[in-house]
């Protein structure tokens, strides 16, 4: 049986604790403390979130959680799950106390923390928005930072570098892209940039047809097939390999195949000899009734995202449950729906290497 290269919960181990006798490791240099200086407008929300409107606080009586694109959020958090970095607003949301209500709460959902704000010099006109990062940061002693605006800063005060700088777009605000870029201004590191595929089996490498093959048309869940590729359709398979191969994407089972350890080893043998590698699976909420499973995945990539060994750069689920009916979680630009008349076609493989590809 080949060896499962295990990411995420339900595969991942931790070796190597608790042994004695063994020296304490050196101790490492005090690292400096990482501050994110955050702008809203134009960076949680944008010109498409907003449906073409203008920015909250351009708005009279703008704001509120209406202001705030929960995909952006999720942006957001990658860049302070792989940093650790503090929050301090510079937008003029902070001027604003129903606003700074509304952003902290809606940043607190996720886990991150607001730790202040930049001071106001407008009403003096002592400086301009980089003069009140500059500041925030006299007061505060070494650190490492990273602005993200919306606004030209860095061309706007000389004070600010670019190295210092991420600028959005109000048109798409934080994407993934400058999510990364932040992560690398703020820890010089580089994580390896993955296409994740979250994969289900019965009716995407399967279907009922395929199963009538074998004698066993209305079976599912397939851990009750026992045919020698474990239920899995070669044309199908081969389906998933186009798209492995153009996207260079890995596969994540987010299939209820990952809870029986002997369908999991033959899937991955099965995904082996096609060059398919198999990383790891989604959690499995169901016990605790946790979630369902878009909200598995979403634990996956909340989990991927505090690694420092993987940027899950884009992704998608194929899945034959509507799981954009299931949970509003699941966005339709990362979901491919199969059938289970048919399982994964030709089309159906096109689309999802569109969506892999076109990802912001």
């Amino acid at each position: 049986m080949r060896a499962i290269k295990a990411f995420g919960k339900g595969t991942l181990r931790k070796i190597g604790i608790g042994k004695e006798n063994e020296a304490p490791p050196p101790k490492k240099e005090a690292e400096k403390m990482r501050i994110l200086f955050l702008d809203v407008d134009g960076v949680l929300n944008s010109e498409v979130t907003r449906g073409g409107g203008p920015a909250p606080s351009r708005t009279p009586g703008g704001g509120g959680e209406a202001g705030i694109a929960s995909e952006l959020v999720d942006n957001l958090h990658l860049v302070v799950a792989k940093t650790n970095a503090t929050i301090i607003v510079s937008s003029t949301w902070r001027l604003v106390p129903d606003r700074m209500t509304a952003l902290t709460g809606s940043l607190d959902k996720v886990g991150i923390k607001v730790a202040g704000a930049t001071p106001d010099l407008a009403p003096t006109g002592a400086g301009d928005r980089v003069d009140e990062i500059m500041t925030w940061l006299d007061s505060a002693g070494p650190v490492e930072f990273v602005v993200v605006d919306d606004l030209d800063l860095a061309g706007m005060n000389g004070k600010l570098s670019q190295e210092n700088f991420v600028k959005c777009d109000d048109a798409a605000g934080l994407t993934r892209q400058l999510a990364r870029e932040a992560v690398i201004k703020l820890s010089m590191h580089l994580p390896a940039e993955t296409r994740v595929i979250f994969l289900d089996i019965d009716g995407v490498l399967n279907s009922v047809a395929s199963r009538e093959a074998v004698g066993t048309p209305q079976q599912r869940p397939t851990l009750c097939l026992s045919n020698d590729v474990a239920g899995v359709d070669d044309q199908m398979l081969g389906y998933l390999q186009t798209i492995v191969q153009k996207t260079n994407a890995v596969v994540v089972l987010s299939s209820t195949w990952r809870l029986e350890p002997e369908k999991m080893e033959e899937l991955a043998d099965v995904l082996a000899t096609r060059g398919i590698d198999l990383i790891g699976t989604t959690p499995d909420l169901s016990p605790s009734c946790g979630g369902d499973r878009v909200d598995e995945i979403r634990e996956w990539l909340k989990e991927a995202s505090c690694s420092d060994e993987i940027w899950v750069a884009e992704w998608i689920a194929i899945d034959d449950l509507n799981l954009t009916g299931m949970n509003k979680k699941m966005k339709p630009e990362y979901f491919v729906r199969t059938s289970d008349a048919v399982g994964l076609t030709a089309e159906l493989a096109e689309e999802a290497i569109r969506k892999l590809s076109n990802q912001t």
